[in-house]
């Protein structure tokens, strides 16, 4: 036995790959937790239920929430949507309660790279760097250029002839009503409704039915984008060297640069000078009223409507400016690795696998199990014991009223005693084979010499 095929033998031994599971939990009226046709709230975790013969041995690599719904995106680069498909946001002309791929007639041949969903619509790219959208399209939301439609039930290309020619796609966000496109060389693009300046471009307009540049000649000037996010009526970016931008919907605060402003139509600065001095943003969430920020050593921020913040002031003024979040309580001693926004809740996932939520519960959205806890101002953990034993939490997800926990197999630090009887038959048999060929060569050099001798 060579040292190849022993290493072989012991790397498949100590590997283990099972695919990712999805568990949901909160609103269903709409089937957006893809778990039953029931269309009763789910108070704790419920797995993901995929009846589609096509879906069953395919692998799930992110799910993202809309207003009523969701789509997952599977690693063989299709993707499979469920819930509301009242204006054709699930891409697939259906309505339906457990996940089913979305249409092809316009993706033949192309692999899904990104996904966002909005209120009522959704936007993709793929492979080959361009953009397909679906569902409503009263605002432009769409980016098709066709205002005349105003609902798309499959995914319909989006007009690439004007700005986003030639571009190559990073990242892509949906608000309620805009969209945000980011490039690989670092320019911001938006669409849609720009009712309270969501778009970013400084005109007072009332929409964009194409895509435009966001204003980067202010605040933003020679600043490297690292991630964009898009509430419901307003817009984050989060730059390379961990500083906060802002700009929209201001009407609670949700914008974080400590003005009152109604809304503001250009990018504004979050505010550095209180909890955030010297504090280094590497993702934010921005949410229906409120925002949500992480920083590098863990901890997290937020600004906007009160009650939604996880500060656990009871305290019934919206915040302008960033709040830490508690981080004593469930959150002790921990860092947190993710986070993501909802209507009116947060979910977050710290590096030891805590999951955690805050916010409103009213359709059961955080997760506990406790059907009479209406609002929870403090992070609370979410009700994991029905989680397969092994598993790490991947990626979680925060829709209006749902939320989503995806989940991968957590890397082994023991071995069982299966796998440790197999190493020692192994390595016996390794020992075994060397020990015979050693015993031939000595006998056949033996041999050998008798003959030269003679």
């Amino acid at each position: 036995m060579t040292g190849e095929t022993l290493l072989c033998l012991l790397l498949v031994i100590f590997s283990s790959t099972v695919d990712a599971q999805m568990f949901t939990f909160g609103q269903n009226h709409d089937g957006q937790l893809g778990s039953d046709t029931s269309g009763k709230s789910r108070y704790e975790p419920t797995p993901l239920n995929i009846t589609n013969q096509l879906l069953m041995n395919m692998q799930i690599e992110s799910v993202h929430t809309g207003y009523y719904h969701s789509i997952l995106k599977l690693k063989e680069g299709v993707t499979a949507s469920f819930g509301q498909n009242k204006f054709g946001q699930l891409g697939n002309n259906q309505t339906v309660s457990t996940p089913i791929l979305i249409d092809t007639t316009q993706l033949a041949g192309k692999k899904i790279m990104k996904i966002s969903c909005g209120r009522y619509h959704s936007v993709i790219s793929t492979d080959d760097h361009l953009l397909f959208s679906f569902g409503s399209n009263t605002h432009g939301q769409l980016g098709t250029n066709n205002v005349s439609t105003i609902t798309e039930y499959i995914p319909t290309p989006v007009y690439m002839s004007g700005h986003l020619n030639n571009i190559k796609i990073s990242q892509i966000s949906c608000g309620n009503e805009h969209t945000l496109v980011l490039s690989s060389d670092n320019k911001l693009f938006s669409f849609g409704s720009n009712q309270f300046g969501q778009l970013g471009i400084g005109a007072k307009v009332k929409q964009e039915p194409i895509a435009v540049p966001v204003t980067m000649s202010g605040v933003l000037l020679e600043k490297s984008i690292s991630q964009i996010s898009c509430g419901a009526y307003h817009s984050v970016v989060v730059t390379k060297d961990g500083r906060v931008y802002s700009y929209g919907d201001n009407l609670n605060g949700q914008l974080g640069h400590g003005q009152k402003t109604k809304s503001e139509f250009s990018p504004v600065e979050v505010d550095t000078t209180g909890v955030l001095s010297n504090k280094h943003v590497v993702q934010a969430s921005a949410g229906t009223s409120h925002t949500v920020l992480l920083t590098s050593d863990g901890d997290l921020y937020s600004f906007g409507h009160y009650g939604l913040l996880g500060d656990g002031s009871s305290e019934q003024q919206h915040k302008h400016s960033p709040v830490r979040v508690d981080m004593n309580g469930v959150l002790m001693n921990k860092r947190v690795k993710q986070v993501a926004a909802g209507a009116k809740h947060s979910i977050g996932v710290t590096t030891d696998d805590v999951t955690f939520t805050f916010g409103h519960n009213t359709y059961g959205q955080l997760g506990t199990g406790d059907v009479h806890a209406e609002l929870q101002l403090s992070p609370v953990l979410v009700n994991m014991k029905v989680i397969p034993s092994g598993k790490t939490v991947k990626q979680v997800a925060a829709g209006s009223f749902h939320s989503a926990i995806l989940l991968t197999d957590r890397t082994r630090v023991g071995l069982s005693p299966v796998q440790i009887t197999i190493i020692v038959f192994v390595c016996l048999t390794a020992v075994l084979i060397a020990s015979i060929s050693i015993a031939f060569v000595v006998r056949l050099r033996a041999k050998q010499s008798y003959e030269m001798l003679n």
